[in-house]
């Protein structure tokens, strides 16, 4: 009903001062009705004196006189506000003579209450408002009064008389009225001053409190550029204390919008970084002569500190590899990235796996603090004499299945990583890369520790030792190498369970298929001279 907080200052202050009247009239009404009902007994015993002194000599009236001693009673009883009915009563009890019925044809006897009223004598008693209990009361008694009693007296010497007086109230609704009006005049002017008084104050606290209103929608708004004056800041009240609120809280949104859009531009930056560090790999999956190649790289982060790369070397073999940078995100991603550029540009001088590592390792460890360094697992491929020439440096073994057997071997045993040791160290530590055999059907797999290392809700780590057996199981049957890796990614997601991706993860799939080749992809025979007949003989 009222919304605002200035109409409810004004609809309570209004209330409160009607209330407040409203008491007071009732109290004022209280305190005068004794003194209004001791004025109308005191008027009733006058009008009883009054009546006796002048009709004592002539009480009662001859029967030719009755009448007129009955208008002029109905007359004083009209002309006094405070009597309502007169009776006459004998000293026997016979009730002889009302105000408004004249004289009794046949008299009544009146009760034995009313005989014991009249015999108390003395002063004029009043009888209480009570028609259960029958009370007595002195006419000086405040309390309000039904009956007026004027004990019997003597009219003449042998017969006494008393009167019944009925008082009326009539009067003492005029009177309250007067009363009334005279606090309803008080209250109008008290309303107007609380209206006032209402309406200032009503300002006073409100006007702040509006301005606040509207700064508080203007920071909702977005608007995070007031000025802290518009707060109220100076008052020492609650409404500077609600206004330093607002103030400090601006200034934590204004925080917050900067954290957010400078996250947004990081989000952005990252993006971007990770679109980039996609675009440094090539594509997952390739058929290249009798090679069929899938990878897969996920990141556990927006961006990973794995790579995969293969490339063709300038002596014509297959260069394939599979690096894990330490740690994972941002800047394992750089370094990951800087290593894979780097043997791309050192491939163009290196006749061998080895002497592609040797730069990189001292590059690495010359420019990298202690404790960052780079695994790989991969080697070259030379289709002309089927053969794999593979090595590690600290990363995870090769994996490479045997149709014809059809077993798993670890050709290339773990050396040390890159960046780790001066090249002086660190290739008296390193096994040359071992030649092997690649013929039809074989499979070869590189990973990253991602995959072995996934844990699952108990702890437990699948396992370099499962992933040997799956690799086999899968292996033996007529698989490309992207259905291979896609089966090796759904049993470790659900190894894995309810428990998320805690690092990168990267796998370089080789597998051969000479029902691949077709004469375009055949190598060419080198060409000779011609031969003569003479020549053949």
């Amino acid at each position: 009903m009222f919304q605002s907080l200035r109409s409810q200052i004004l609809f309570f202050t209004c209330s409160l001062v009607i209330l407040l009247v409203s008491s007071f009239t009732g109290i004022a009404m209280r305190m005068r009705l004794p003194e209004i009902s001791r004025e109308i007994s005191l008027e009733g015993i006058g009008f009883a004196k009054k009546i006796f002194e002048e009709f004592r000599e002539n009480f009662p009236p001859v029967e030719e006189d009755k009448e007129d001693f009955s208008k002029e009673i109905k007359r004083l009883v009209n002309e006094t506000p405070s009597i309502g009915v007169l009776e006459i009563v004998r000293a026997d009890g016979q009730l002889i003579f009302d105000s408004s019925r004249g004289f009794l044809q046949v008299s009544e006897e009146i009760s034995e209450s009313w005989k014991e009223a009249f015999q108390k004598g003395g002063s004029s008693l009043v009888l209480a408002r009570s028609e259960k209990v029958i009370s007595f009361a002195d006419a000086e008694n405040k309390d309000l009064a039904s009956k007026l009693i004027w004990p019997f007296h003597s009219f003449s010497d042998d017969r006494e008389f008393g009167f019944i007086l009925t008082l009326s109230y009539k009067q003492i609704w005029p009177k309250f009225l007067t009363i009334t009006a005279r606090f309803g005049v008080l209250a109008f002017i008290a309303l107007l001053l609380s209206l006032f008084a209402a309406h200032f104050f009503a300002q006073l606290i409100t006007t702040p409190l509006f301005r606040l209103k509207r700064r508080a929608e203007e920071v909702a708004g977005g608007n995070l550029d007031l000025e802290e004056k518009y707060f109220a800041m100076h008052r020492n009240d609650e409404i500077g204390s609600l206004g330093r609120a607002l103030s400090e809280m601006m200034n934590r949104l204004r925080q917050s919008r900067q954290h957010l859009l400078e996250k947004e531009r990081q989000d952005h930056e990252i993006s971007l970084a990770l679109e980039i560090q996609k675009n440094l790999l090539p594509e997952p999956q390739l058929i290249r002569g009798n090679l069929d190649i899938a990878a897969h790289w996920s990141p556990a982060d927006v961006v990973g500190g794995d790579f995969y790369d293969f490339f063709d070397s300038k002596t014509g073999r297959l260069t394939f590899f599979v690096g894990d940078a330490v740690g994972h995100g941002i800047p394992a991603s750089f370094l990951s990235n800087a290593a894979a550029m780097l043997m791309r540009s050192l491939e163009f001088f290196a006749n061998s796996a080895l002497e592609l590592m040797v730069p990189l390792n001292a590059t690495l460890f010359s420019r990298t603090k202690p404790g960052v360094f780079l695994t790989l697992a991969g080697g070259l491929w030379d289709q002309e004499n089927s053969e794999m020439e593979l090595g590690t440096a600290g990363g995870e073994a090769i994996l490479l299945h045997r149709k014809e057997t059809r077993v798993v071997e670890e050709p290339a045993s773990k050396g040390v990583p890159l960046g780790a040791l001066p090249n002086e160290l660190l290739f008296k530590k390193i096994q040359p890369f071992e030649k092997v055999p690649f013929n039809d059907g074989d499979t070869l797999l590189c990973f990253t520790d991602g995959i072995s290392e996934s844990m699952n809700a108990d702890g437990e780590m699948f396992g370099h030792n499962r992933l040997r057996e799956l690799f086999a199981k899968l292996s033996r049957k007529k698989n490309t190498s992207a259905e291979i890796i896609e089966e090796i990614l759904k049993e470790v997601d659900k190894f894995r369970g309810s428990v998320g991706q805690k690092d990168d993860v990267t796998l370089l799939l080789l597998r051969r298929d000479d029902g691949l080749l077709t004469p375009e992809s055949l190598p060419e025979e080198p060409a000779g001279e011609e031969v003569s007949e003479s020549d053949k003989k």
